[in-house]
């Protein structure tokens, strides 16, 4: 009965598994897709990541400003002069004045995660992050939201994991501008700062602000090569990896401070935030629940990480959290290595002329109104070879996920699992002496013990 109780127990505690409390789990289903960032001094790149991902359908942007000086604090009042209400910028969290960007963006990220607790999903990713979902999946959400749309095929999962492609700066120099003349790496002749307020904003005859500069191409539109994939077997990772001997340099790994230039480094996740008490950096920390996370496919969804934009911003970068691995990257990796494979998935997903119209609207001049009208691009080829067949989508479902439990309840995990151990004992000894040379029986009812050798004889 002992064993009944333990095990009964132990199952209701599995029961949970990769769902939250069914009242929590549809309360939180019928909510909204949020994205939230941490910036300092991003406006240069900033408006094409929130209208690629309103386009790619989420209901709320969050903004957390660490201290910029390019005039993010005017983004709210910009997009409320449009009725544009899915914005908001905040001031980042910080648990002490002397936290660094990193340990701050943990709090802004877990700050945002109790800001939307009755969200269906809560993602955390940086201004150089973009979520690309493949054609195949794109295609069968056609009219409906696409983020939320891909989500739901994981609703009893706590956390979905998108696995990070690093795309190369496809050769510019200056950040967010259209030169791609090559040029050696230099940061002595560029700005290691952000962009000034007045070079960005400007204001309207009403005192409303407006976007001074023009946006001559994106960046998902601008930037299509990356570095082959491991997960992709068609792009020959490992026979391309041994072909650069940078990527296995001892050297350049140690002044990069111990990264693999050649990786594509972390992925970020959504999670839905009834389900995680503390977010990190990439993933939830503190789960409230046995959290089980999704690590999807490459060929089903990834996230397209701009890691080195431009010669510029490989310095502001890396000037800016005093790291060195953006320029390592950027000098020996950035122009080979990760400018194999062309990818245009991003820029199918959402058009360049999405965000024209959008950057138009908010333009101080009548910029970016006069639309070239092409339709989608296809798809890449090579990616289609490698991820085309929905059967493959299919097998690829049923992989890459592992589950989590907050410190409590391993600690009760493991007091069932001893109790159990320890019942098992008990149960054994009853039946048997588990010391000594012979074994004893015992009788309940007289409560007399009879030897083996006495048995016999009788």
């Amino acid at each position: 009965m002992r064993l009944q109780s333990y095990a009964s127990l132990a199952s209701a505690i599995l029961r949970l598994g990769c769902l939250a409390p069914p009242a929590l789990a549809v309360q939180s289903r019928a909510g909204e897709v949020v994205v939230c960032t941490q910036v300092k001094d991003e406006m240069p790149y900033l408006l094409e990541w929130i209208e690629y991902y309103k386009a790619s359908g989420v209901d709320r942007i969050d903004i957390y400003d660490d201290g910029s000086a390019d005039g993010v604090q005017n983004l709210a009042e910009l997009y409320e002069a449009h009725n544009r209400t899915y914005l908001r910028v905040l001031k980042a969290v910080r648990a002490s004045a002397t936290d660094e960007f990193t340990f701050v963006q943990a709090e802004s990220f877990t700050d945002c995660l109790n800001r939307h607790k009755l969200a269906a999903w809560v993602g955390f990713f940086d201004t150089d992050e973009y979520v690309v979902i493949a054609h195949q999946i794109r295609n069968k959400c056609v009219g409906r939201p696409l983020l939320k749309c891909f989500l739901e095929r994981y609703a009893n999962f706590g956390s979905v994991h998108f696995r990070a492609l690093r795309f190369s700066s496809s050769g510019q120099i200056h950040r967010h501008l259209s030169s791609y003349e090559e040029q050696p790496l230099n940061c002595s002749g560029l700005t290691l700062h952000g962009a000034k307020p007045d070079e960005i904003w400007g204001r309207t005859r009403d005192g409303s602000p407006c976007i001074r500069s023009e946006l001559r191409q994106g960046i998902t539109q601008s930037h299509q090569w990356r570095g082959p994939s491991p997960d992709i077997p068609a792009e020959s990772y490992s026979k391309l990896l041994a072909k650069h001997p940078e990527c296995s340099d001892w050297e350049l790994m140690r002044r990069a401070g111990g990264w693999r230039i050649c990786e594509h480094g972390h992925g970020k996740s959504f999670v839905q935030p009834l389900q995680c008490a503390r977010y990190g950096i990439h993933a939830c920390e503190v789960p409230r629940f046995l959290l089980c996370t999704k690590t999807v496919s490459v060929c089903e969804a990834r996230m397209n990480h701009y890691y080195v934009r431009s010669t510029q911003d490989a310095c502001i970068h890396a000037h800016k959290d005093w790291k060195s691995d953006p320029l390592i990257i950027y000098k020996y990796v950035d122009a080979n290595f990760f400018h194999i494979i062309k990818d245009d998935e991003a820029a199918q997903q959402v058009p360049q002329s999405i965000l024209r119209r959008v950057w138009g609207d908010f333009a101080c001049a009548a910029l970016g109104r006069d639309h070239d009208g092409t339709s989608v691009a296809r798809a890449d080829a090579s990616i289609d070879l490698a991820c085309g067949s929905d059967s493959l989508l299919n097998v690829e479902h049923l992989r890459g996920i592992t589950c989590a439990l907050p410190v409590p309840i391993w600690a009760l995990l493991l007091i069932i699992a001893w109790m159990m151990i320890l019942t098992a004992y008990r149960v054994c000894c009853r039946w048997r002496v588990c010391r000594g040379q012979s074994f004893q029986y015992f009788d309940d009812s007289e409560g007399d013990t009879l030897s083996e050798s006495s048995t016999d004889e009788a």
